[in-house]
C-alpha cells in the first residue's frame, strides 16, 4: 500500500511538472512574438535609401534589437542595441529601451541626448546590474548628414570610395552603469552604404572554437558584389563557417544603402 501511494504521489508530482513545463513554453512562445512584433517586419524602400534588418535570437527571446522608422519626411533612424545576459531579462530591457528610444526622438533629434536620457532611466532602480550597448543614429535623406552616438556598440561598417571599412566612433558607455554620462554626437556624410551588427555575429563559433571575427566580415563585404540585400548572404556564410555548432548568443543586423541617383 505505501508503495503504491509513493508510486500515485510520484506520478502525480510529474503530471504537475510536465504542466508547468507546458505552460512555460506557451508563454516563451507568446513572448517570441510579442518581441518579433516589436521589430521591423518590413524594409523601408524610397528614391533616396533602402534599410532592412533581421535578428536571431539564441533562444526563445534575446536581448538584441533592431530599429528604423521614418521621423518626419526627411528624418530616418536607426538603431543596434544588445543588452546583457540572456532569454526573458535581456529581452525586457531590449524592450524598454527599444520603446523609449522611439518615444524620445519625437522630441529630440540629439542622439547623445535621447543616449543620455536613456541611460539615466536604466540606472535607477537597476537591482539586476543590468546594462545595454545601443548605437543610435539619425539619416538625413536630403542632406545625406548620418548624426549618431554611440554607448559602448561595436562599431559599425561603412563603405567609401567603393571599399567598406571599421567607422572610427567614440565608444561610449554601456547604458545602464553611470548615470549622467555625456554621450558624443558624431556626423559623416554617408553616401553608400553602412552595416550595424551585433557581437553574436562577429563572436559566432565554429566546432574548432574560431571566431567569425570582424576580419571575415569585413572581407565578406568588400568581396560581396551583388546588388541584392546582403543580409541572407551574410548569414549562409554564418551558417556555413559554424555548421553544426549551437548558436551561442543573439545575431543581429541592420542594412542602410543609400541610392546614388539623389
Amino acid at each position: 500500500t505505501d508503495l503504491i501511494n509513493h508510486n500515485n504521489h510520484y506520478i502525480e508530482n510529474i503530471r504537475e511538472i510536465e504542466g508547468e513545463i507546458e505552460r512555460i513554453e506557451a508563454e516563451l512562445n507568446i513572448a517570441t512574438k510579442i518581441q518579433a512584433a516589436n521589430l521591423p517586419t518590413e524594409s523601408i524602400e524610397n528614391d533616396y535609401f533602402i534599410v532592412n534588418g533581421n535578428s536571431n535570437p539564441a533562444k526563445e527571446v534575446g536581448g538584441d534589437f533592431f530599429d528604423y522608422h521614418m521621423i518626419d519626411e526627411d528624418n530616418l533612424a536607426i538603431a543596434i542595441g544588445d543588452a546583457s545576459g540572456k532569454g526573458v531579462p535581456a529581452a525586457l530591457i531590449a524592450m524598454i529601451t527599444q520603446v523609449n528610444a522611439k518615444e524620445m526622438l519625437k522630441h529630440s533629434l540629439n542622439p547623445s541626448e535621447v543616449l543620455y536620457l536613456l541611460n539615466n532611466q536604466l540606472c535607477e532602480n537597476n537591482t539586476e546590474s543590468m546594462f545595454l550597448t545601443l548605437w543610435l543614429g539619425i539619416y538625413n535623406k536630403t542632406t545625406k548628414k548620418l548624426t549618431f552616438a554611440n554607448a559602448g556598440h561595436n562599431p559599425p561598417l561603412v563603405k567609401e570610395n567603393g571599399e567598406f571599412k571599421y567607422m572610427n566612433i567614440d565608444s561610449g558607455l554601456v547604458l545602464g552603469v553611470v548615470e549622467d554620462f555625456e554621450y558624443v554626437t558624431q556626423e559623416i556624410n554617408l553616401t553608400d552604404e553602412l552595416v550595424l551588427y551585433t557581437d553574436g555575429i562577429t563572436d559566432a563559433n565554429n566546432q574548432h572554437d574560431e571566431m567569425y571575427g570582424e576580419d571575415r566580415l569585413l572581407n565578406f563585404f568588400n568581396e560581396f558584389k551583388s546588388d541584392e540585400d546582403p543580409i541572407t548572404f551574410l548569414l549562409n556564410d554564418i551558417h556555413n563557417f559554424t555548421k553544426d555548432a549551437d548558436q551561442y548568443d543573439d545575431m543581429t543586423l541592420l542594412y542602410l544603402r543609400i541610392k546614388w541617383l539623389n
